[in-house]
């Protein structure tokens, strides 16, 4: 599997691309209307973008979505049902794996020493003001 997605009750926690996933041409898993834009940039040799700014348009964003992007190491990220604390899904990824964390509890391992490259919306207020701790993870 190249592309994956990882929902539970409907609610969409994570989509991974995975490192052997080559598009032909650009391709963007999340919907348009997502907040957070994921997916693979493709082109042929030769492609040229031309020079170009974007438009600024006011946006609302009332979540925060989280890509990361593994150069070298293992992450284990486990996924969790909010009412329960019920752990229903995990995933390891390894160099050239990346994931979006789009909603739901989730965490984050190191199984070995890793560099990531991560990205998310920002301003960043701090743990203490940006995350929920669940209490009730079993």
């Amino acid at each position: 599997m190249m592309f994956e997605r990882i929902e539970k009750n409907g609610i969409l926690y994570a989509e991974v691309i995975w490192k052997d996933f080559s598009p032909e041409k650009t391709r963007f898993m999340s919907s348009p209307e997502r907040s957070f834009q994921f997916g693979v940039v493709a082109h042929e040799a030769g492609y040229e973008e031309p020079p170009h700014d974007h438009k600024k348009i006011e946006r609302v964003i009332s979540d925060l979505q989280q890509a990361i992007f593994v150069i070298s190491g293992k992450l284990l990220i486990r996924f969790f049902i909010e009412e329960t604390g019920e752990e229903f899904e995990n995933v390891t990824l390894g160099p050239g794996d990346a994931i979006c964390l789009v909603h739901g509890p989730h965490s984050i391992s190191t199984l070995e020493r890793v560099k990531c490259l991560s990205v998310k919306q920002g301003p960043f207020r701090g743990d203490e003001n940006d995350k929920i701790i669940l209490n009730n993870v079993r």
